[in-house]
């Protein structure tokens, strides 16, 4: 996407709040990024989130939600209809209790490993774990 929009390391890393190393690391898969520097990606790239984990463009959906959900009380929604508790989550997933109850209360920036093993574990696609944020 980086190259899709004619964005050199350089240039890109200052308008993402990070360094051209970081991003170089980043995309040759070196590291595992937290939420917050997927987000301000996204946002330096005019893309969502998905977008950019998912590697393929969403049309933003045509009306928004009657209130803003967080991807803690998503998660913490699909876990409860799923009728899982934390640690039952914990165990299909690889992610500690303690972990997961921070990111359902908004005080965890999870990882994209941390969400695809979470995503997995309720079922779903990591796509579909951020939709209708």
């Amino acid at each position: 996407m980086r190259i899709e929009r004619g964005f050199t390391l350089d240039a890109l890393a200052p308008r993402a709040n990070t360094s051209a190393r970081q991003l170089q690391r980043l995309e040759a898969g070196e590291v595992d990024p937290r939420l917050g520097a997927l987000a301000a990606l996204a946002g330096a790239l005019s893309v969502t989130v998905v977008d950019l984990v998912v590697g393929e463009l969403r049309t933003p959906p045509a009306a928004p939600s009657r209130r803003p959900t967080t991807l803690g009380r998503r998660v913490r929604a699909l876990r409860d209809a799923r009728h899982l508790s934390l640690g039952q989550l914990a165990l299909r997933s690889g992610v500690s209790v303690q972990y997961l109850q921070r990111v359902e209360t908004g005080r965890q920036s999870p990882t994209v490993r941390v969400l695809t093993a979470v995503a997995e574990a309720l079922g779903l696609s990591l796509g579909a774990l951020f939709s209708g944020l």
